[in-house]
């Protein structure tokens, strides 16, 4: 069995990446003030959410809008899961009032999903960034700059 890892030769400083990953098929986007869907392919069967033997308790999706968590998403909030061979769908939906939370701003976006299994141990998904855009019809006025300010006080040397 070892014979037939040798194609795929790897550096010795390699380190394998376990954590599960969404299967990305499409961009994510957040328009302000619209009711936005978001679904991610999670490498989980339905064993692993359902029956005596699951082995994830809990989910739930992260949203972080620059360095604060604007908004969580539930597994009580998560439409019915949708199983495929090797991977589970989970979908939530996105209010339009949630989504304003993402208006005007300068700042970077990112979700991610945080699993809870059975034997106690947490498991993250990567964070995979959002693309926020606004709509033709919203105020034009565009975001703050953040202030830099320079030549403020003095130091005693």
């Amino acid at each position: 069995m070892k014979e037939m890892f040798n194609l795929y030769p790897q550096p010795d400083t390699y380190t394998p990446d376990n954590r599960p990953r969404p299967i990305k098929n499409e961009e994510l986007t957040i328009m302000p003030g619209e009711t936005s869907i978001h679904s991610f392919g999670v490498p989980f069967t339905k064993e692993d959410f359902e029956g005596e033997d699951k082995t994830i308790i809990d989910f739930k999706a992260i949203y972080k809008l620059g360095l604060e968590i604007t908004l969580v998403k539930l597994k009580s909030e998560c439409k019915p899961l949708e199983y495929l061979h090797h991977k589970t769908i989970l979908t939530w939906e996105l209010t339009p009032n949630e989504t304003l939370h993402f208006r005007n701003t300068l700042l970077d976006a990112k979700v991610q999903i945080k699993f809870t299994m059975a034997d106690g141990s947490i498991n993250y998904t990567e964070a995979y960034p959002i693309k926020l855009v606004d709509s033709l019809d919203s105020p034009s006025t565009p975001p703050t700059p953040p202030a830099v300010l320079v030549g403020i006080g003095y130091t005693e040397d």
